[in-house]
């Protein structure tokens, strides 16, 4: 039972948590490839790229990766939309007016390739974000996968199922310890040091395998380890869980 509500309440989490653009997680590596791609040039007729030295594009960079993703979209979508300039549709009879972007970077116009160099993003970044800003107007994008289900995500029963095993191996073959004093939290349950996740998994995919189951990855048994069997660790050979010597 407690499985059950821990693999409900880890899958009803918001795993589409886009989480915040970190762009220089190395910064040695990062500013090579910005060097290199200001050096090569924007390549357009006035290689407008070569007006803005190395240091305003790098620290332009720098303060779009603090950003979340969703502020960074804010923020570009708000300044082509004040760049926009609508045109008369050239088909006879239509009323219709075109939108033509155009960009810019410390308010110079600039071509499209330096505009994405300045704001660390691809074509497909942008021609979504254009996409999104004339369907949508200055709104929050969401993905279109968002609250959908992967198709190779594994059934909620196959992932109870790994979460079972760890649970029932631990309970056979772990020395419980017991609760720290004034909290309100169980013990952990400590494995022998002589195993591991891996060895552990071994025999969870052996039984899957003999039962005709469907068996997570590697990876997933421990996400599910991790996820809803946090309490359940190895014990480490330094270990002392003798109480004659505790």
């Amino acid at each position: 039972m407690y499985v059950e509500e821990q693999m409900n309440e880890n899958l009803s989490d918001n795993s589409d948590d886009e989480g915040d653009i970190n762009i220089l997680d190395n910064p040695c590596t990062e500013d090579v490839k910005l060097r290199s791609l200001i050096e090569k040039g924007c390549g357009c007729a006035k290689n407008c790229i070569s007006t803005f030295s190395f240091s305003d594009i790098r620290e332009h960079v720098i303060s779009l990766s603090e950003m979340t993703r969703n502020e960074r979209d804010f923020y570009i979508m708000a300044k082509l939309k004040v760049k926009a300039r609508r045109r008369q549709s050239k088909d006879e009879g239509s009323t219709r007016k075109r939108i033509r972007y155009l960009y810019e970077f410390r308010d110079v116009e600039v071509c499209r390739q330096t505009f994405l160099i300045t704001h660390n993003i691809g074509k497909f970044t942008l021609e979504s974000l254009i996409r999104h800003l004339t369907t949508n107007g200055l709104t929050s994008r969401t993905h279109g996968n968002k609250h959908k289900r992967p198709k190779n995500a594994y059934s909620f029963d196959v992932l109870r199922d790994a979460a079972q095993f760890i649970t029932n191996y631990a309970e056979e073959h772990g020395l419980p310890q017991p609760a720290a004093v004034n909290r309100n939290i169980g013990g952990h349950i400590l494995l022998p040091c002589s195993e591991s996740k891996q060895s552990l998994y071994k025999i969870y995919k052996d039984i899957c395998t003999d039962n005709n189951k469907t068996a997570v990855g590697l990876t997933t048994f421990k996400g599910v380890w991790q996820s809803c069997c946090p309490s359940i660790k190895f014990m480490s050979p330094q270990t002392d869980v003798c109480p004659v010597c505790a």
